[in-house]
C-alpha cells in the first residue's frame, strides 16, 4: 500500500497539475499551505522546492502585529507576468532539473474560467500546461468548485467528456471529513479527498497541519513565525509593464516554445526585455538617460514631451487611433500617458477644466469663458508642432 509521503512524492513533481476544490472554511487553503511546507521541508522526499503564490503571508513581529513577509523559498506573485518572470530566475539561478517549482495559486477561477475556454489566454495557459514540464512546474490550483476551471485544467487525460492535463483532482467537505473521523476526534479540515483518475473513488488522505496554517494575528503565534492571513483575500491578474501594456500569455508562450531546455532561462529573459521596453519611445527609458548640460531628462520627462505634443495634436482634432500609431503604441496607453500628465499640462498652459474639454471622440469643443467671448486657449507649450 502507498504511504501517503510516497504518493505526495510521485504528485510533487515538474509537469503534474493538481486541482483543490472547496467552499470556505473547508480548509483548502490551510491544506494546500501545509503540502507545500511538507514539500519544503523534506518530508515528502523532494529537494530544491520553491514556492511561488498569490497567498499572502506575514511575520509576528514584537510589537504583537505582524508584517507581510514570506518564508525563504515562498515568492509571493499576484500577477501572471511576475508568476512567469519568477520561473525563469528560478531555473535561472538552480537550473531546471536540481528545482522543484511549485505554482500554488488561490481563487485560480478568477482567471481560467471555463467559460472563457476559447480565449486567447486560455488557448495559451494549455500550451503551457502541456510544456509545465519543461519549466520545471508542479501546478497546484485552488477553487471552490471544480468545474469553475476550463476542461484542460480540470479534467483527466483519459476517462471524461474531454481530455485535459489534471494528474490529481482533491476535495475538501467537512461534513464528509467528520463521517471519516467518525467521532474518533482531530479536525475534519484535516481529511482531503483524493483521486487521480476519472473513474477512480474518492479516497480519504490525513494531511498533517504545518506552522504556516498559524493565524499570525493570533496570541499563540510567536515572534518569528510565519503564517499565512487567513482573512485577506487572495487577487490575481495578468500584469501590465511600466508602460501599461498588459503581459500577453500567448505571446510568452510562443516566445519560449521549442527549442533545447537549457535555453529556456535565455529565452524568459529575452521576452521580458523586449516586453518591459514596450509602449516606450526610442530613447524613452530610464536606461538610457538624454544629458543636455547640467540636465538629465528621465522617461518621465520624455512622457510629459510626449503627452505635451498629444495635447497638442488633440487641439488640432485628430483622434485617439490616429495620434497611437504616430507614436506606435496602442491607443490604450496613449490615453493612459496623456490622462497622467492632463492636470500638469493644463496647468502649464494656464487652463481650468471648465474652459477647455478634450472628449474620447476625437472631437475638440472650447467652452467659452465669461467676459472673452469664447476666445481661444493660449498656445500649446513648446509652440507650434
Amino acid at each position: 500500500m502507498t504511504s501517503i509521503s510516497e504518493f505526495m512524492h510521485e504528485l510533487l513533481q515538474p509537469g503534474e497539475t493538481i486541482v483543490l476544490a472547496g467552499r470556505r472554511g473547508h480548509g483548502k487553503t490551510a491544506t494546500a499551505v501545509s503540502i507545500c511546507q511538507h514539500a519544503m521541508n523534506g518530508d515528502y522526499g523532494h529537494e530544491g522546492v520553491h514556492i511561488i503564490t498569490n497567498v499572502v503571508f506575514g511575520l509576528k513581529t514584537p510589537s504583537g502585529m505582524p508584517v507581510e513577509a514570506y518564508p525563504p523559498g515562498v515568492y509571493h506573485e499576484d500577477t501572471l507576468a511576475g508568476t512567469m518572470k519568477r520561473i525563469g530566475d528560478i531555473i535561472k539561478k538552480c537550473g531546471r532539473r536540481k528545482a522543484l517549482i511549485i505554482w500554488l495559486l488561490d481563487e485560480a477561477q478568477n482567471y481560467m474560467m471555463a467559460d472563457q475556454n476559447g480565449s486567447k489566454e486560455n488557448l495559451a495557459l494549455t500550451k503551457y500546461l502541456g510544456n509545465a514540464r519543461k519549466f520545471g512546474v508542479c501546478n497546484f490550483f485552488l477553487t471552490p468548485t471544480i468545474n469553475n476551471l476550463t476542461p484542460r485544467v480540470r479534467c483527466f487525460p483519459q476517462g471524461e467528456g474531454k481530455s485535459g492535463y489534471c494528474s490529481c483532482q482533491m476535495m475538501k467537505d467537512k461534513s464528509e471529513g467528520a463521517r471519516v473521523l467518525g467521532g474518533r476526534g482531530g479536525d475534519p479540515r484535516d481529511i482531503t479527498f483524493v483521486r487521480n483518475d476519472a473513474d477512480a473513488s474518492w479516497a480519504p488522505v490525513f494531511i498533517a497541519p504545518t506552522s504556516w496554517i498559524r493565524d499570525v494575528y493570533s496570541s499563540a503565534a510567536k515572534v518569528g513565525d510565519y503564517g499565512y492571513d487567513t482573512v485577506s483575500t487572495a487577487t490575481f491578474s495578468i500584469g501590465e509593464n511600466g508602460n501599461g501594456i498588459p503581459f500577453s500569455f500567448e505571446k510568452f508562450i510562443r516566445a519560449t516554445s521549442g527549442g533545447l531546455s537549457h535555453e529556456l532561462p535565455d529565452k524568459i529573459d529575452g521576452f521580458f526585455r523586449q516586453w518591459e521596453s514596450e509602449g516606450e519611445k526610442s530613447g524613452d527609458s530610464e536606461s538610457s538617460r538624454v544629458r543636455n548640460g547640467d540636465f538629465v531628462y528621465t522617461r518621465e520627462d520624455m512622457e510629459y514631451a510626449q503627452a505635451k505634443a498629444m495635447y497638442r495634436r488633440r487641439l488640432r482634432g485628430a483622434p485617439w487611433a490616429e495620434i497611437a500609431e504616430e507614436w506606435e503604441i496602442p491607443e490604450s496607453t496613449a490615453k493612459y500617458r496623456f490622462k497622467k500628465y492632463e492636470l500638469l499640462i493644463q496647468r502649464e498652459c494656464g487652463l481650468l477644466k471648465n474652459q477647455q474639454q478634450i472628449t474620447q471622440s476625437g472631437a475638440v469643443y472650447i467652452q467659452p469663458i465669461k467676459g472673452g467671448g469664447g476666445a481661444a486657449p493660449p498656445s500649446p507649450p513648446g509652440g507650434e508642432a
